[in-house]
């Protein structure tokens, strides 16, 4: 890749979305509670609140060194990102199920 870097990180996401898509409600009385806690909209505030910490760790580290990295430009950044992946088709399919 020459001078461009390169960097990798995993998120983890709750196993519970994984559920969610099987229909796997087991720890929650009923499938309205469920959803309520796990549906499309969750899952990208959760995705966007992650890739927020991942690139602000890899641009700006010293950002992620106070308050758990949870601050204005981390709060900028996850409502970017957040806006970003709602315009995909993609999301919209999910969120139909």
């Amino acid at each position: 890749m020459g001078e461009i870097p390169v960097y990798t990180q995993t998120i983890y996401l709750n196993e519970l979305f994984l559920h969610k898509q099987m229909g796997l409600q087991v720890f929650f009385e009923s499938k309205a509670e469920f959803a309520k806690y796990f549906n499309a909209e969750s899952l990208i505030e959760v995705v966007s609140h992650e890739l927020a910490h991942t690139i602000l760790t890899n641009i700006n580290p010293k950002s992620q060194e106070t308050n758990g990295g949870h601050g204005k430009e981390h709060n900028e950044l996850t409502e970017q990102l957040g806006k970003l992946l709602k315009s995909f088709s993609e999301y919209q399919e999910l969120k139909s199920h």
